[in-house]
């Protein structure tokens, strides 16, 4: 008899582009992490394929083996010694795949990954995203995903990523409204001694989060503790 899944493991990951405290590149330690998570469904952030930039090996191709399924990268730096960028990968098949450009003038490129994944409860929405570092950056970023959010939407939405949001302020409060089945706020960064919750999953109406948790044991391998929660229809 098939096993009854009732819920659905959320995540997400800003990997430090492979490098962790010892400031060495390690993919097999970001893999590890990633293994004994076991998500369905994780955005991942920092992903760096530049050797120029310390990456030993391509690590866009080495995660896609981590999570054997279905994928949407979005590569914002492209340079002739590979990309950088952040990536959706999900046990799920993804029906939608649509990356959204929220670069902002004169910072680094920023983008949102807009998927859908046919889940066992049916499908749902999955923005993916990593925010800039000024304040001005990060307020036209949110502006620009709440529009998206606020699209009228015939599945429930899952919002994850890496928000570089230091504390709550409107804009989370924009963020809690659109998506009230709930938000993770375990704190995330720096990673050895967490302090900041920047890392975040929100739920739409339709879903609810029933555990979640930063991964503790991941201290070594980035800068950032992953979260991670239990995802499910809400009752």
């Amino acid at each position: 008899m098939q096993q009854k899944i009732e819920t659905i493991t959320v995540a997400s990951w800003n990997i430090h582009a492979g490098i962790g405290s010892d400031g060495k590149f390690n993919a097999d330690r970001i893999a590890a992490v990633i293994n004994t998570i076991d998500p369905d469904i994780i955005a991942i952030q920092e992903v760096e394929s530049r050797t120029g930039f310390g990456a030993s090996i391509d690590l866009f191709t080495f995660l896609a083996r981590c999570l054997p399924g279905h994928l949407v990268d979005a590569k914002s730096i492209t340079t002739r010694d590979g990309h950088y960028g952040q990536m959706l990968l999900s046990k799920f098949p993804l029906s939608h795949r649509e990356v959204h450009d929220i670069s902002y003038p004169d910072r680094e490129p920023r983008k949102i990954i807009d998927a859908h994944a046919q889940t066992p409860f049916g499908a749902w929405r999955v923005l993916a995203t990593h925010l800039g570092l000024s304040t001005q950056e990060r307020k036209f970023q949110l502006a620009r995903l709440s529009q998206l959010i606020a699209q009228p939407a015939a599945m429930p939405t899952v919002l994850i990523g890496d928000f570089n949001l230091w504390r709550n302020n409107r804009q989370l409060r924009r963020l809690d409204n659109l998506l009230p089945g709930g938000v993770t706020r375990h704190r995330t960064f720096p990673a050895r001694l967490p302090l900041f919750a920047l890392d975040r999953i929100w739920c739409g109406a339709g879903i609810e989060i029933r555990k979640s948790e930063s991964v503790t044991t991941a201290r070594s391998a980035s800068d950032h503790l992953p979260i991670v929660a239990d995802l499910c229809p809400a009752r």
